[in-house]
């Protein structure tokens, strides 16, 4: 059931068994309370640094110097200021917005406190939180946006225009097609298309990995005012602005690419009030240069979006909900349950609102967004990602007459490199192959027959990113590219934006269709890589090298996930590494969501990390793996007396609460037949069965559930504290144990490669860890039972010594929560493998 951790005359919040808040208000304005409270509870360190960020003062505050950089620009472009301008301007002409803001920031308020006291940041920096101001969230909101747009790419193209020419910027920063241009993908399924009969949603923001994430699953409940919103949340922000679903209709959202964002040469026929504040210093013959906003234009960040957004039933509400919207610019997909599927761009640009752009996705088509130049979002842009996302995605969709969930979750794994053919075809060119020596004629082989998959168990996806490298690095070492060494003069802040290995890494898809005509030799630098890679000598996976090295704020440690994923910067699953000298992976999926307009319930998400923002906590890092196999968690249902567990492949399994009389039947096949004979009730009858689990019903301490998969029985499996159980009078009981018995029925479904009894293992696992506090699960098999021993040892158990229990010989099992969670990485990549 769920856990009630605050509560008052008119709001609560509880937490699921992933740690997901699920937050409740008589009405709008106690939602607000609650879901502020809980924000300041799960996430205080990261919320009070991005809102000292926005104030300019988190340096000072902590006494480093490493995050002046961020507090200058944001001294500079006013963001506080401008924060405080928006919220004067919301409390004149919409109080009952304002209201429901306030009503937020007075949760956070309140919950800070609690939040606090379980950072160990704070502790350790011995600091303590200010008070949110009414217009803080818009502050943190801007903060985190402010480098989002298209600004910091335009410094990269004015710096290859200075030292290059406009020849090589249409190379290294092209208008259109830009490789380094995000990486988020969301697509709509039609009703006819989709195996359900109603509209699905798939989306997989790509941004930089910071944990805790900059994505927070919620369920916000409003009792009087009908709400009931599954969605993401930005930690500091109220309602769930980009990706939500609210039984009736759902909304996600990629980057439109728009340019909303102006960089105003700085003189004397420019003002403050109407073209921003000055960001820049002169710089290469520049003069200094103003940033002009949407929000700092109209004094508005569209928080009413936000809040109308919740109240939403259908297409129209949410495409009404977005007229308020400023930015970022966002290409929005909407599809509601009577079947209407919508797609538009939502926001403003800095000039004013351009033509409105909207499309009614007929019944029978797919809609795909990939940050690429589509006809609805072309004339808000000057730069947009390749297609090559967008035209895998539609490709992958295509030959699906029925989509379901489990083929949209299917592609967002996939990890095709769009750019690779292009490189291959370099590799293939005869005079490349000449005058190699053997280690580097083998690497080349082997290149020329990768498939350009760029899957974590994947040598040949290894070989061709440490080629891909060290190409980049042999063409900038190329005299026609050597002035991109040179200094931009910009202030290190945009240093991501601008380094010439990023750039030209990220951009060789372009540069070998167009270097050679700019004198660039590309074939000695090929050679160069290969005889590069040919020296490291032994093979890796991708996985070895593609490991995800989250961003921490300020004071924080870097968790030692060091998780292995697939993909790479031009996949649909688009990971990638911003050094340009290594394979760490510091940007990809901040959440994946696939929504069912047909049922909530049968929708499901993941983010990269957890729900808690202590980094210590139970939920901190557990849905890690998952993210970084690829799945996904079932969304919250909201049934007390059902738990869903996540399973491999994006599929689920349900456990509820077994009823003794309603059950028994099924039960007494199960344990009567002869593959039951361990369970100890092969001579019951029916009605013994039914009287056995109503005595069991009654324990306080005891707990059975029938778990299903794909809606049919799995498995049985008892939970029980076995310190009030015979099992805790012959072993010593510590804190955090749970016991377990488990019985896998003869008819049980397998999912992804698994077999039956994988499959139920894995789901009563998940279920007795899904507990709050739980360690270590034990168990006490009867010893003639060698099949289940074998089981629970393959799944991380140490199989220890023989006792007397329940009137058998037993033995004591023991399988604590990181030995399962190395088991169930090994099983399920054993799986993928067999698939």
């Amino acid at each position: 059931m769920p856990e009630v951790v605050a509560s008052g005359a008119r709001w609560r919040v509880e937490r699921d068994e992933h740690g997901i808040a699920r937050c409740v208000g008589r009405g709008l304005d106690d939602l607000a309370y609650a879901q502020g409270w809980a924000c300041a509870h799960d996430r205080a360190w990261q919320v009070e640094t991005d809102r000292r960020r926005s104030t300019g003062g988190l340096a000072d505050w902590l006494g480093d110097e490493s995050c002046r950089g961020v507090d200058e620009l944001a001294s500079r472009a006013r963001l506080d200021a401008l924060a405080l301008r928006c919220w004067a301007r919301l409390h004149e002409e919409e109080p009952e917005v304002a209201a429901w803001l306030q009503a937020y920031v007075d949760g956070v308020n309140d919950g800070m406190q609690v939040g606090a006291a379980r950072s160990p940041e704070m502790a350790a920096a011995r600091v303590q939180p200010g008070r949110w101001a009414p217009w803080s969230p818009i502050g943190v909101f801007l903060v985190n946006h402010v480098l989002f747009g298209s600004y910091p790419h335009e410094l990269w193209r004015e710096h290859v225009e200075g030292v290059l020419g406009e020849r090589w910027a249409d190379v290294l920063a092209p208008a259109h097609g830009h490789p380094a241009l995000s990486g988020s993908n969301a697509w709509a399924v039609t009703p006819s298309r989709s195996a359900t009969g109603a509209p699905l949603l798939a989306a997989d923001p790509h941004r930089l990995l910071e944990c805790p994430g900059i994505y927070q699953q919620v369920h916000l409940v409003a009792e009087e005012d009908g709400v009931d919103v599954l969605g993401l949340a930005f930690p500091g922000v109220p309602g769930v602005p980009h990706f939500g679903h609210t039984g009736d209709v759902a909304w996600v959202i990629t980057n439109a690419m728009a340019h909303y964002q102006e960089l105003v040469d700085d003189g004397p026929q420019v003002e403050e009030a109407t073209d921003g504040p000055v960001v820049l210093d002169p710089v290469a013959g520049r003069p200094a240069r103003r940033l002009r906003t949407p929000a700092w234009v109209g004094s508005r960040v569209g928080v009413r979006a936000w809040r109308d957004l919740l109240l939403a039933h259908d297409v129209e509400d949410v495409d009404a909900a977005l007229e308020h919207w400023v930015e970022p610019v966002n290409a929005v997909l909407v599809a509601d349950s009577t079947g209407q599927v919508l797609e538009r761009v939502a926001g403003l640009t800095a000039a004013g609102p351009t033509t409105r752009t909207t499309r009614v996705v007929p019944d029978g088509s797919v809609a795909v967004h990939a940050n690429h130049a589509s006809a609805l979002t072309a004339p808000w842009g000057r730069a947009f990602a390749p297609d090559h996302r967008a035209r895998r995605v539609a490709s992958l969709l295509e030959p699906h007459s029925q989509v379901t969930l489990d083929d949209c979750a299917q592609i967002q794994r996939d990890a095709v490199s769009g750019s690779w053919p292009v490189l291959r075809g370099l590799l293939a060119r005869p005079v490349v192959g000449r005058g190699l020596d053997p280690a580097e004629a083998q690497v080349r082989e082997e290149l020329l027959g990768f498939d350009g998959a760029m899957v974590a168990a994947s040598e040949g996806a290894a070989l061709a990113a440490r080629f891909r490298l060290h190409l980049a690095q042999a063409v900038l070492d190329d005299p026609e590219l050597l002035p991109l060494r040179a200094e931009t003069g910009l202030p290190p802040l945009y240093a991501p934006w601008t380094d010439p290995l990023v750039r030209v890494t990220t951009s060789l898809e372009r540069v070998v269709e167009r270097g050679e005509g700019l004198g660039l030799a590309l074939e000695p630098a090929t050679r160069a890589a290969l005889h590069a890679v040919a020296a490291e000598g032994r093979p890796a996976t991708w996985g070895e090298l593609h490991r995800v090295l989250p961003l921490v704020p300020p004071g924080s440690t870097t968790p030692r996930l060091r998780t292995p994923v697939s993909g790479a910067d031009d996949a649909v699953c688009a990971t990638s590494t911003h050094t340009g000298t290594g394979h760490d992976v510091v940007r990809g999926p901040a959440a994946r969501v696939l929504w069912d307009l047909g049922d909530r319930s049968r929708s499901r998400w993941v983010v990269p990390f957890g729900a808690d923002g202590v980094l210590d906590a139970p939920h901190a890092l557990d849905q890690a793996p998952l993210w970084a196999a690829g799945t996904t968690l079932p969304v919250p249902t909201g049934d007390p007396m059902t738990v869903t567990i996540p399973l491999p492949g994006g599929a689920a399994a349900s456990a509820r609460l077994l009823d003794p009389r309603g059950d028994a039947a099924l039960v007494h096949r199960w344990v009567t037949q002869p593959r039951g004979r361990f369970w100890g009730m092969g001579d019951q009858s029916v009605e013994e069965v039914a009287q056995t689990y109503e005595y069991v019903a009654s324990l306080p301490a005891h707990d059975a559930y029938l778990v299903h998969v794909d809606g049919r029985p799995c498995a049985l499996v008892q939970l029980y504290d076995p310190a009030q159980d015979p099992l805790g009078e012959v072993v010593e009981v510590r804190e955090g144990d749970l016991g377990l018995h488990l019985f896998v029925g003869p008819g049980a479904a397998a999912v992804a490669g698994l077999d039956r009894t994988e499959t139920a293992m894995i789901a009563a696992m998940r279920l007795a860890f899904g507990r709050a506090g739980v360690r270590r699960v034990v168990a006490e098999p009867d010893e003639r039972n060698v099949a289940m021993m074998r089981r629970l040892a393959q799944a991380g158990a140490d199989i220890g010594e023989r006792i007397r229990v329940h009137d058998k010989d037993a033995r004591y099992v023991v399988l604590d929560r990181a030995a399962f969670e190395r088991a169930e990485a090994r099983v399920l990549a054993a799986s993928v493998a067999r698939v």
